[in-house]
């Protein structure tokens, strides 16, 4: 080898390594925007939904509504109660007994957990995403609770 040949592959060496560290540094920035981006739809929807709960509280309210699921869930169980139609997880998460009655699933893992205090004691019923958004009743029960359906 002479020495031009041996400056060309310093060269290419050189330039694998920069390709390489630009591609690098885009994947990472690729996923912290994918992470805030979920971390602000989640927030979006807790408000979104404790806002529509928290309306819909007086006896004879109802209301059917559709709120976007966030991050891409496929589903959303409501309830204080096991039920042998939720999932596992749902239902070993209310026998551990942590305070949380909303749980978000992505293909039946769970993925997110909330705490609503006026929700009425049932049974968890689960809502399936489509087309990127959950679509339920809230109705409004005695003593300012609620229910899902």
């Amino acid at each position: 080898m002479n020495k031009a040949q041996i400056k060309q592959v310093f060269i290419y060496l050189g330039a694998l390594f920069v390709i390489v560290t630009l591609l690098v540094i885009g994947f990472r920035s690729t996923s912290s925007i994918f992470s805030e981006t979920c971390s602000t739809q989640q927030q979006a929807f807790q408000t979104t939904l404790f806002d529509l709960l928290d309306r819909n509280r007086g006896p004879g309210n109802a209301e059917r509504v559709n709120i976007n699921a966030p991050c891409d869930y496929t589903q959303m169980c409501i309830g204080e109660q096991q039920s042998p139609s939720a999932p596992p997880t749902v239902n070993s998460t209310l026998r551990a007994g942590t305070g949380e009655n909303i749980f978000l699933l992505q293909n039946d893992e769970l993925q997110n957990m909330h705490s609503y205090d006026e929700l009425e004691g049932q049974q968890v019923q689960c809502v399936e995403a489509s087309g990127g958004q959950f679509s339920f009743t809230i109705e409004g029960q005695p003593q300012g609770h609620v229910t899902i359906s």
